[in-house]
């Protein structure tokens, strides 16, 4: 919701994808755990969280991804 607020545009393109369905991503990506939080902008990966991350981390991190011009 945070980002939601700060970045309306960015956040309307994310995907949701889960481990069940998607799990090329997983593989492509080497996503060791789950949840993980994946932004790619240009073929290039800006942020890769995985496992558990608090709040504030998920936050900083997508925002900065999302400062930089798109």
């Amino acid at each position: 919701i945070e980002l939601k607020g700060q970045f309306p545009q960015e956040m309307d393109s994310m995907k949701v994808l889960s481990e069940n369905k998607q799990k090329n991503y997983y593989e492509t990506f080497n996503i060791q755990e789950s949840p993980a939080i994946i932004v790619i902008y240009q073929d290039e990966v800006m942020v890769n969280i995985n496992g558990i991350a608090s709040k504030d981390e998920i936050v900083q991190s997508i925002s900065k991804a999302f400062s930089i011009e798109w």
